[in-house]
């Protein structure tokens, strides 16, 4: 039987501790480690209790600890580390919309430094092979409310226009917060 929808796919799938879910065969007792939010090569390692990985990108590189993913500007040449710092800075705006398809911000430094969200369970090859990323990152409508407290002032135009969620369409960009599918690299 196919399933109706991309969380029917997490069926089988056993509670994290991390609050999400992890497939079964992801399960932490295996040695590969927890899945995490995947920008480039990882290098992971066994921090006792708590599941540590680091991933490399073009702009930022982020550290995957516990339940947080702690994102900071990558350092390989200046005009890149501008680059993560204005990232990590649109992502703080971004996610004070409240929508729930982006990953919560809960902490930041000034700036872009360092930017902390929740850390999601990544997408499998066949919930990608499910997902239509076009579909899913169209809306119809942004409540007025939200564009006002993005920025500022009443704006009920926006109530009719369509937007788009901000995300590059690539499987390392979404990941799992409990049952809420939510993109976790939407600052470019």
């Amino acid at each position: 039987m196919a399933a109706e929808s991309i969380t029917e796919l997490r069926t089988g799938a056993r509670s994290s501790p991390c609050g999400g879910y992890i497939p079964n065969e992801l399960q932490p007792s295996q040695s590969s480690g927890l899945p995490g939010s995947s920008l480039g090569s990882s290098k992971a390692d066994d921090c006792g209790y708590t599941r540590c990985a680091w991933r490399y990108g073009t702009t930022r590189n982020v550290w995957l600890v516990g339940k947080w993913a702690v994102k900071v500007p990558a350092w390989s040449e200046w005009r890149l580390f501008l680059l993560g710092l204005l990232a990590n800075m649109q992502e703080k705006v971004f996610a004070r919309t409240g929508w729930a398809e982006l990953c919560p911000v809960v902490w930041s430094l000034p700036g872009g430094w360092m930017l902390v969200m929740r850390r999601a369970i990544p997408l499998t090859r066949e919930e990608w092979d499910y997902f239509n990323g076009e579909k899913w990152a169209k809306r119809e409508a942004m409540p007025g409310h939200v564009r006002a407290r993005m920025y500022g002032g009443a704006a009920t135009w926006a109530e009719r226009v369509a937007y788009t969620i901000p995300v590059e369409l690539k499987m390392d960009s979404f990941g799992w917060i409990g049952e809420q599918l939510v993109a976790v690299d939407y600052g470019n």
